[in-house]
């Protein structure tokens, strides 16, 4: 990292390797940090048995916060596998689509939230003191996921505003579900027929199982290193040159028989000794006269 400076960052797995690290270490001192809470009020409590004040606001937030820790590196975790199936290129094409669209993808976002928190705002100020979905920001933004994913409750909603409801309600769902998330599947699938049309020209030789059976073969002793195929680049330098004197009389023969269709219609038969000998006469009569006519001007 410190050699390549930023363009160690520029790479999707090498970030993910840094964030991981990050959130892993903080995890570490966030759990710490909260055995020492614990045992104080552990403490507490012993000693007023039970009847002294015990403020376990901030322990319940750090366990809060540790278990998001938890979920974000198993979550990194287990999209490195993807890095493992790299040698099958029909799996990888899954990271090779979201590389393709990924310049696409981040416009796409900046629209999305955008759009995505006007309508957040706007049900937070319409219903925030009607409903309790909708009583905060955060609530707000998680019950506007919710309908995204077909998750709500329209009666309450309906209830606390019938006018402004319906029409905040079908433009969020018109704008989310049809337009958005549409323009989305679109970059996604455009980006993913590109990939595939590379993908699929290629061998897929390299399964996970077989590559690592061959290094443990290699390793033991029991088997040698298989040697890939050259490919057909390098195969056609390998080829013996053909021999163009025996082909000499095939292409006069071709030549030949272009002259006949093109200037004679197929009206003349090379292969007739007539035609040969008469032709020959023909020449021979038409070299004379020249001659004749040469002296004469002579």
């Amino acid at each position: 990292m410190i050699r390549e400076g930023r363009e160690y960052f520029r790479q999707y797995w090498n970030v993910a390797e840094f964030l991981s690290l990050i959130v892993s270490y903080t995890g570490i001192a966030n759990h710490v940090y909260k055995m020492f809470i614990v045992a104080e009020i552990l403490r507490i409590f012993t000693e007023t048995k039970g009847m002294g004040y015990v403020k376990l606001q901030e322990a319940v937030l750090l366990d809060e916060l540790f278990c998001y820790q938890i979920g974000f590196i198993m979550s990194i975790s287990t999209l490195k596998f993807l890095k493992l199936l790299r040698f099958n290129k029909r799996i990888g094409i899954l990271s090779s689509t979201l590389r393709v669209c990924a310049e696409e993808l981040q416009s796409y976002s900046v629209c999305l939230m955008v759009v995505f928190m006007a309508f957040v705002i706007l049900f937070w100020l319409l219903l925030g003191r009607f409903v309790r979905e909708f009583s905060t920001f955060v609530y707000s933004f998680e019950s506007c996921i919710s309908m995204m994913l077909k998750k709500f409750n329209y009666e309450d909603m309906y209830a606390a505003q019938p006018i402004f409801t319906p029409i905040a309600f079908f433009t969020f769902s018109l704008a989310t579900a049809v337009v958005l998330i549409n323009i989305l599947l679109s970059i996604i699938i455009r980006s993913f027929e590109d990939v595939k049309r590379d993908v699929s020209l290629q061998s897929n030789e390299y399964e996970i199982l077989d590559f690592f059976i061959n290094r443990v073969k290699m390793l033991t002793g029991l088997g040698k290193a298989k040697v890939r195929p050259l490919p057909s680049m390098y195969r056609d330098k390998k080829k013996k040159p053909k021999d163009t004197v025996a082909s000499f009389p095939d292409k006069v023969d071709k030549l030949v028989d272009f002259i006949n269709d093109f200037y004679f219609e197929n009206q003349v038969d090379f292969n007739s000794r007539d035609f040969l000998r008469k032709m020959n006469l023909d020449v021979s009569g038409n070299n004379r006269t020249f001659d004749r006519e040469k002296k004469k001007a002579k």
